[in-house]
């Protein structure tokens, strides 16, 4: 297994060195369309061998005509084998945007412009999967790709192949697609995030947090050091469970204003990660917000167009040097 792995990828090594990324939609074309004979092809071309041996050593007309029809049947195989491939077109059908830690969705459309139905088609991904599709004449289909979005910013669609064992199975013809695609990472929403820094809007009893207004009760958070003990939830520490506390809704002001300014002891990649969980809360929420950067400010809005535009901005943040 370790072996085949290795030959693997220094199949895709070799093609990297080949290929170069193209726009959409790609056409496979023979130069790129490639064929060898598969694992029942090499036993099939002994059983042949071990055939023409026998007919060769007895002078027997019956087993030369056994042998070479089998070997006619095998030299057509390999020709509908490259014609399956042959001539189909790739195109990028696009990737939602997704958050660093999940797996971003790559859908490839693939066409058959010919008249010629197209059997077995085989998508493999990146990580080892196979989807395996039939296109009819003039017919398309879209298959997805997955790969692991690790860090936020543009995450550029992988390489992968097309191939096909049709129609007997004795030999696999690939081509490797390299295609202009990208998705959009945002960063991850961080797990224990304090509450928003901005007077005027949600708080939870921190000095000077408190405004005039009507308060609603918005739910529990993870205490922090600091929080009132007028808003530390008592009965839950009464049942010796973790010590949180209540967060109120000042409805006199709910517009938010989430500032990069406002987190100076945490570094950039965690400034994001909480600025990311604020908008989500906030959009959960249904409140009106703003987003303050380094050179942009995001006006105040809400809905999911306003979450898309914040969490786009965090995600091309540029990144901090290394030091």
């Amino acid at each position: 297994m370790r072996s085949l792995a290795a030959l693997r990828q220094r199949g895709q090594q070799w093609a990297a060195r080949r290929l170069s990324r193209r726009p959409g939609p790609v056409r496979v074309g023979r130069r790129h369309l490639y064929i060898l004979p598969s694992g029942y092809g090499l036993v099939y071309a002994l059983m042949l061998f071990v055939i023409l041996l026998g007919a060769m050593n007895y002078s027997n007309s019956m087993s030369f005509a056994v042998c070479f029809l089998l070997g006619g049947l095998a030299l057509v195989a390999m020709h509908h084998s490259h014609r399956n491939l042959l001539g189909l077109r790739v195109a990028f059908a696009g990737a939602a945007a997704v958050r660093a830690g999940q797996d971003a969705a790559f859908r490839m459309r693939l066409e058959n412009p010919g008249s010629l139905r197209r059997l077995g088609i085989a998508i493999e991904s990146p990580d080892g999967t196979v989807e395996l599709v039939d296109l009819a004449p003039g017919g398309s289909a879209v298959v997805t790709l997955h790969v692991a979005a690790t860090r936020r910013g543009w995450l550029a669609a992988p390489r992968f192949a097309l191939s096909t064992r049709q129609p007997l199975g004795l030999f696999h013809a690939w081509s490797w697609i390299d295609i202009e695609g990208e998705c959009l990472v945002y960063p991850a929403p961080a797990a224990d995030a304090p509450p928003v820094r901005r007077s005027g809007s949600t708080h939870s009893g921190e000095a000077g947090g408190r405004r005039r207004g009507r308060e609603d009760f918005d739910g529990l958070r993870k205490y922090y050091p600091g929080d009132s003990s007028r808003h530390i939830a008592w009965k839950a520490v009464a049942r010796q469970q973790e010590v949180m506390t209540k967060v109120f809704l000042d409805t006199s002001d709910r517009a938010h204003r989430l500032e990069w300014d406002s987190l100076p002891e945490f570094d950039p990649e965690q400034r994001l990660r909480i600025l990311c969980r604020w908008i989500l809360d906030c959009h959960a929420a249904g409140v009106d917000y703003g987003l303050a950067l380094p050179g942009r400010d995001i006006p105040v809005g809400r809905g999911p167009a306003q979450r898309e535009r914040c969490l786009a901005a965090l995600a091309l943040f540029p990144a901090a040097e290394p030091g």
